[in-house]
Parts: C-alpha cells; structure tokens; sequence
C-alpha cells in the first residue's frame, strides 16, 4: 500500500476534528445567524435546547466572521477541508452570504464605537465575497446546489421518500425549517444557483444536485420533481442576457442529457431533457429551434437540399454525415418520443424535414442487423399516426415513390465501409430498389395500425392506376416523344401494382372494413373497367375476373352486408352510370347482365331485385359446405380400416371423366385430370389399366409442359405406370431420355431433364426388378452424359448417381464403363457442375454398397482413391473439391469397418451327440 502523507488523519483523529468543528458551529457561528438562515440547531439534535439561549437574538457580525474566517482557513488544508465542508458546507455558506449580503439594521441611536465593534468592515466584507466565489468554484458543484437549495428552502431539495428525516450535509435535520428564510435570502440563493446553471456542465450539475438522494441511490424516481426541474431549465433566469444567449448555453447541455449512461438517474435525466424540449418549444419557438431541435436533427438534415445546400452539389463519395453523428441523433428524437407522447404534436412540422433520410436509414438497417431499427421504425410509425391525413398520405406516397416535391433528398446514401462505420454518402442511386422500399413502407402502414390511413392510401393508389390507365388510352401511339413517358408511365404502373399486392398481402380486409372506403374501391375499378372496354381489353382473364369480384362485392353490400348511411347511399347511387356503360359496351354477356340488374335494383332502391343477385346476397357469409366436410373428416377419428381400403372408384366415368377434363383449356382442370389418372392407375382401376400405353403417351406429351403443375403431375403419372407395368415403361423411357437432340429439333434440355427425373422415379418405383433394366438406364445415362449441354451432362450424372445406388451388386458388369466415364469427365470437362455430380456419382455408389465395396469394386477401388485425391488437389471449383472430401470420408468409413469389426458378444448353444 502506498505511504500515507504526513498530514494524513486516522479514523480517531477525524473523529476529534469532527468534534470540534461542532463545537465551533454550535457555540460560535449558528448562534449569531439570522433568524431562518440556515439550519436551526434545535432541528439537528435534541442537545439544541440546551445550547439555546432564552434571551433575544443579538447580531454580532464579527464574532460570526472570526468563526466564519476560522474554518475558511481551515478548508484551505487539503485533509481538514475535506471533512469540514462534506459535513458543514450549508453552515459555512449561511454565514459568508449573510456577511456579505445581510442589509444594515438600524442603528436606533446607538454610538459609533459600538456598530464598530458589532460589524465588520468593508474590506473584510469584500474578503467574505471572494472567499465565498472561491468555495462555490472548488468544491463539487452538485453538493453545492444541493445546500443551496436546502438554505433557499425550496421543494427540489433533496427529501427522503417518506418525507420526515433527511440527512444533508450539515448533520441529522430532524422535521423542517421553524422560520422561513428571509426574502434576500431566497434572492441571494436564487442567483447562485442560476449562476451554476450557467456554468459550464451547469445543467448536469443542478440536475445532480436537485435529483441525486444522498445515502439511498436506488430509491424510486420523482416524476413530478423532474416535470419542475424541467421549468427550471425552459424558463431564461433574470441573470442571463437574453433568450437566445440563454437557450444557446442550456441547448446542447440539455441533449447531451438523452446520451448520459446513468443506471440510477439516466432515466430521470431523459424525462427532464424531453419536457425541457417541450416547453422550450411552447415558450420560445424559434430560440428552441435554433438551438435545440436543429442541432438535435442536424446530422439528418445535412442530407437534404434544405438542410444542407451544398449536398446537391456533392461528389459520389463524400461523407455527409458520419455513423456517430447519426446514431446521436435517432437515439435522441427516439428516447424523447418514448417519454413525452405529445411531443409529436409540437415537433411535427420539423420532423417532417428529415423523414426521408429516416427512411433510408430505415431501408438499410432492414437489409441486415442493427439496433437502429427498431428506432427508426417508432419514430416513422408515431409520425404517421400523429400526423393529420393529409400530410400522412402525402409522406407514405413520397417514401414509396420516391418523389420529394418540397426538398429534393435524392443525393444521399447510407453505406457500410470495409471498417465496418456506417456512413451517409452522396451518390447517384437508381431505381432498382424501389420495390423493397415500397415493402418498408407497407411495413410501417402495417405497423401504425391505422385502418383509415392504410384505406385512404389504397384508394390513392387505385385512383392512381386508373389516371395512368387514361392517359396511356389518351397517347398516341405514332408519336415517339411520348416513349420515354409511356415507359415511365408502365414502371409507375408495376410498382402502384406491387404496393396494392403487398397490402393485400399483409393487410388483409382490414384495408376496406369502412363502407365508404368499400365503395370507393368499387368505383375506382369500374372507372378503369369502362376505360378498358373501350379498349377492347376486358375479356382478358384476369381483368374480367376483378371486375366479377367487385360487382359481387356490390351485391353483397346492397344484401345488406353493410349498413349503409345516407352519404353511403349517395356513393352507390354516383355509381349508377358507370354500371349502364358497363352494361352498354357488353350487351351479351353475362357481365353485362349483371351490372343491369345492380343498376336497376340501385335505382329502385331494392324494390326490384333479380333471383341471381338475391342467390348471391343470400349466399354471402354462409360456410362452405366442403370445406367444412373437409375439416370434419380431418378432425375425425377414422377407423384404421377405412384408411387402408381405396377410395371408390366408378371404372367408367372417372377414367372417362378424367380424359375429358385433359381437354379443358384452364390449366388446374388438366392437372387435376392427370393426377386423377395416377391415381387410377395407383389403384389397379381396371379401364385404366387397360390403356396403358394410351396414358404412357399423355404423360410423355404433358412433360413438355412449362408449367410445374402440369408435368409434375406427368411425372408422377409416369412413376404409376412404372410400378404397375415396368416391362414397357422403363426402356420406353430410356430409349426417349437416350435420343439425340439433332434427330429431334424440338425436344430442348429442360424435357430432356424432365425426362430424367421421371426415368429415375420410375427406376426408384420398381424396387428389387431394377437390375433387369440395368442396360437400358445405364446406356441411356452415359449416353446423356456426353451430352452438349452441360446441365444435361450433369442432370443425367446425378441420375446415373441414384441408379448406381439402386442398383449395388448388379453395378458389377458395367463398372468399367461407368468409372471411365467419370474419369473422363473429371479430366476433361470445363464445367464445374458437371465435375461436381460426377464425384457425387462415387459418394452414392459407396453409400449404396457400403461395407461390400470391397469386394464389389475389387481392384477398380485403388483407382477410384486415386481419382478422388487428385480431384481434392487440384480441382479449381471449391464445392466439387468438397464433394471429394466427402467421397473419401465415405470410403474411409468403410475401410475402418472393414479392417477393424466392431467386437460382439455372442452365446451358442451346442448339442453334444
């Protein structure tokens, strides 16, 4: 341990100092103090009485300033100091600011000699003046507000929680004070503390001073103080200059509040800066602005035209604002938006300012993992949902399209550098993210759980689609200056498309709950239906269908699905004559019919009303009867039984109702047949298995579908027929997969694959009769493999691979052939997909043989070592070096069990003769 210095006091030694320090206060300093400066010596101790004096208080000024003068020099040694101004700060300060500031009493005919000897002089008041700046500037200043505020005997003072004893450091103060203070004094204390408050670290100082309870850290915080303390900080004190000169001081002290770290008063510090903000904002808008808000928003405001003037004219490449700077500044607007709830209200109108950058910051912390997410997303979700329709709407459509029609924010960039520092950068962006911004954008609307906002922003978009949609039937198609804007016109389109399908997505119905927003959409989609009919463009399928689905939405509301009020009503009866065109420009369809009849049921308000729409309001809102069967039966004990038995098949009509449904042009109905023909043929349906050779070829034809759908289902057709007659499926199969591609200009790679994964399920399917058709898949497998398109070289190695497994012993007599063609390709061939599944060829030959490899593979096996080991070390393409890798981990699997059999214990039974 180091040596203590000479002036060191121990334990007992400061104990006698304490000692008589109190002494000295008790007899000469606290008697001799105004009545109601300081703290009474009755209220620390019950010995007080007997200290007291009964007769009147007699003020003498120079016994008090000898005392006073006593312990000041006292303080001036580091050890002494120490212990007399953390338990007598209050005492010592009382009496300095009543020797200096106390006003002269009246002299009431008493001679000269006498005032002489009572109050000191002039100089030796100055002294106590410079002594007194000197004490408030050494000594810490939170204890100084603390003992200011306890001698002003204000409320902010520190009090216990229980509001009956409090320690403070001029001893045990038992209840409050007898007398209060008298006014100069208050005054006095009043502007030393402001004074504190305009310090340097002032802020944090009072506000350690006011908050911090001394002896108990962790004591519950006091909201309402914090709520004065904050009033404290809005309002300018009478010392300082002006307002601006004032709030220029206390601003930056005041955010750099919502950075402090503090487990026990960090929360209070961010409640006070957040109502201080508040106030200073109510009270003086534009002193506020200047040096609070626009500090606060600066490093998000530089990337704007507003913010910044010269980020418009910014290099690619330039830091615009640092990822310091940033984070300060989201996690300041957050933790003041989390604390005070109205301060939306107040700050909107320059939140507004910096929503864009948000935005992006937004965008990019979505692209990965940031803390700053979650923060951004509050902010912009509290923006949105404070903020009036209009401005809302306008925010969301300029977030999602990327229009900025105030200030111009298309200058900035947040990227990630090498270092891993996130920085905001100018640069020259393009349209290639726009549709995962939109996403965000409908992740916010989602977030804001704002029914109208998400409606209103639906309805706008759709109003939108349709105003694109009339300009486009407006444009000539002769003029060439309008290209560029039709193309314009077609990316605005798809995007407007894919903002109305993600609400739909994610949203829900609960996007068009209000009737009116309802009707809106109704009429927004009729508008454009008529437009298109006069393009002729209606009978498309997926045009007609919408336009069904809002006319039977119609009908539901006019069933009475909704109840509808009298400006509802006058929305229905605006949309009387888009139904007559709609019904004008297609007379004889069924379409046509329907608008007729809404537009006579509207215009007689109900009186005449046609079966079908009446079918159709009866029906809304009624459960389906399939799925309900479909949810019994799967939520229903069946007996084991009935599960193993097949489902009844009708031989007749369901083989020839399947065919038929094979001619249908809507691609479901075809698949659906062609699975209903597996599974005929699954279970030995005899009409269908009777036309094997028929169905072998629908398969095959439907395997050049490009839909999965369809040769999904052709495939698992194939693999039906496969397992019930494999004689002529298999080397049809083969024979097809094996034809060249010059012999058959139209059979492409895509079927020749298409072919492979059916010749492989169908091999799977036959079971232990694969290696009857040993020869054909082989040949047809190697002889794809020398194919010219590399994915059919490497789809028919990976086939050759399941084969080859399938196959295990029977695998002997073409062995040569298959290592040489692996071989070959491992040498020689330039693609890294082909090389790859020819060594995944050699890991599924030996999981197939496993421990019977050695005497399978015979002599091919220290060939097939070599081969992979080379392959591991000199193979440019890291994925099949891997593929080696596992090759030989599979070969040294099998040679471990091979050389050293696991030990087993085994009784026998022998009957001796």
């Amino acid at each position: 341990a180091p040596k203590l210095g000479a002036d060191a006091l121990s334990i007992s030694d400061q104990k006698s100092v304490l000692t008589c320090v109190q002494f000295v206060i008790s007899l000469g300093l606290c008697p001799y103090l105004l009545p109601g400066i300081g703290i009474p010596l009755e209220k620390r101790t019950g010995f007080g009485e007997l200290i007291k004096s009964g007769s009147l208080f007699v003020r003498k000024e120079r016994h008090l300033y000898k005392c006073v003068w006593t312990l000041l020099e006292c303080t001036k040694q580091p050890t002494l100091g120490s212990v007399i101004l953390s338990r007598h700060l209050g005492d010592v300060l009382s009496g300095l600011i009543q020797l200096v500031f106390a006003p002269p009493p009246r002299q009431n005919g008493k001679k000269k000699s006498d005032l002489n000897n009572t109050f000191i002089t002039l100089s030796q008041r100055e002294g106590c003046w410079s002594e007194l700046a000197r004490l408030l500037n050494r000594v810490y200043q939170p204890m100084v507000v603390r003992e200011l505020l306890v001698l002003q005997g204000s409320s902010l003072g520190p009090t216990n929680v229980h509001g009956n004893t409090t320690k403070h450091g001029s001893g045990e103060l038992k209840g409050g004070f007898s007398q209060r203070p008298p006014r100069w004094f208050i005054i006095i204390c009043g502007q030393l503390l402001s004074e504190r408050l305009m310090m340097k670290n002032g802020v944090i100082a009072v506000l350690r001073g006011i908050l911090e309870t001394p002896g108990d850290p962790s004591s519950a915080p006091d909201w309402h103080k914090c709520e004065m303390v904050s009033k404290l900080l809005a309002n300018c004190p009478s010392q300082a200059t002006s307002v601006d000169v004032y709030y220029g001081h206390v601003g930056p002290q005041v955010l750099k509040l919502l950075l402090i770290s503090d487990p026990n008063l960090g929360p209070q510090f961010i409640r006070v800066a957040s109502y201080a903000i508040q106030l200073m904002l109510k009270l003086h808008p534009a002193e506020a602005r200047k040096h609070v808000l626009n500090i606060m928003l600066l490093p998000l405001a530089r990337t704007t035209s507003q913010g910044n003037k010269s980020v418009v004219s910014c290099c690619p490449g330039d830091v615009v604002s640092d990822e310091a700077s940033v984070t300060r500044s989201i996690e300041s607007i957050h933790k003041v938006r989390i604390v005070f709830t109205n301060y939306e209200r107040c700050s909107l109108p320059y939140l507004s300012n910096i929503i864009h950058p948000l935005f992006e910051i937004f965008c990019f912390t979505r692209q990965g993992v940031s803390y700053l997410r979650s923060s951004c997303q509050d902010i912009l979700t509290q923006f949105l949902k404070h903020s009036n329709s209009r401005v809302a709407l306008k925010t969301l459509y300029t977030l999602a399209f990327k229009e900025h029609p105030q200030e111009d924010f298309g200058n900035a960039l947040t990227t990630t550098e090498p270092n891993s520092k996130n920085q905001t950068r100018g640069k020259n962006k393009k349209e290639s993210v726009q549709e995962q911004e939109s996403k965000n954008a409908v992740t916010l609307l989602m977030e804001t759980k704002a029914e109208k906002l998400a409606g209103e922003f639906f309805l706008h978009l759709m109003k939108e689609l349709t105003d694109i949609v009339t300009s486009e039937q407006e444009q000539s198609n002769d003029d060439l200056m309008m290209i560029d804007k039709a193309v314009a016109n077609q990316k605005r389109s798809l995007l407007i498309l894919h903002l109305v399908a993600l609400m739909c997505e994610k949203l829900g119905p609960t996007i068009l709950q209000d009737p009116k927003y309802m009707l809106s959409f109704i009429r927004a989609t009729l508008e454009r239906a008529c437009i298109l009919c006069q393009e002729g463009q209606l009978e498309a399928g997926l045009i007609a269908e919408t336009v069904t689905m809002v006319i039977g939405m119609l009908s539901a509301i006019l069933g009475g699905a909704l109840k509808l009020d009298a400006e509802d009503r006058e929305l229905v009866t605006a949309l009387m004559p888009l139904l007559e065109n709609l019904a004008n420009q297609n007379p004889d369809t069924e379409l046509g019919a329907m608008a007729t009849d809404l537009r006579i049921a509207i215009a007689t308000h109900g009186a005449v009303w046609s079966q079908k729409l009446q079918d159709a309001a009866q029906r809304l809102g009624k459960p389906n009867k399939a799925k309900e069967g479909v949810y019994k039966y799967g939520h229903t004990l069946v007996p084991f039984k009935s599960l193993c038995q097949p489902p009844f098949y009708s031989s007749g009509s369901s083989y020839d109702e399947a065919l038929t449904q094979l001619c249908d042009p809507l691609l479901p109905v075809r698949g659906h047949a062609m699975l209903s023909l597996a599974s005929l043929i699954n279970h030995r349906d005899p009409k269908a298995m009777s036309k094997v050779d028929t169905l072998l070829k629908i398969f095959e034809e439907q395997l050049a579908h490009d839909d999965s759908y369809i040769y999904l289902a052709a495939v698992q057709g194939l693999v039906a027929l496969a397992g019930l007659r494999p004689d002529p499926v298999l080397p049809h199969l083969a024979r097809q997969f094996a034809t060249c591609a010059p012999a058959i200009p139209q059979r492409s790679p895509e079927l020749r694959m298409k072919l492979g994964e059916a010749l492989v399920r169908a091999t799977r399917a036959c079971g232990p009769l694969v290696p009857r058709f040993s020869q054909h898949l082989i040949s047809s497998l190697l002889t794809g493999a020398r194919d010219a398109e590399p994915m059919v070289r490497a789809s028919s190695l990976s086939n050759l691979g399941d084969v080859c497994k399938l196959l295990r012993f029977s695998i002997g007599p073409i062995l040569q052939e298959v290592f040489s063609c692996l071989s070959a390709v491992l040498h020689t061939d330039k693609s890294e997909h082909v090389r790859r599944a020819a060594t995944m060829v050699i890991t599924l030959l030996l999981q197939g043989l496993e421990k019977d490899s050695i005497e399978v593979l015979g002599s091919s096996l220290k060939d097939i070592y070599r081969l992979l080991k080379l392959v591991e070390a000199t193979d440019p393409e890291c994925a099949t070096r891997v593929h080696a890798q596992h090759a030989l981990g599979e070969l040294d699997t099998i040679m471990r069990e091979f050389l050293f059999p696991k030990q087993t214990f085994t009784k026998r039974i022998q009957v001796l003769p």
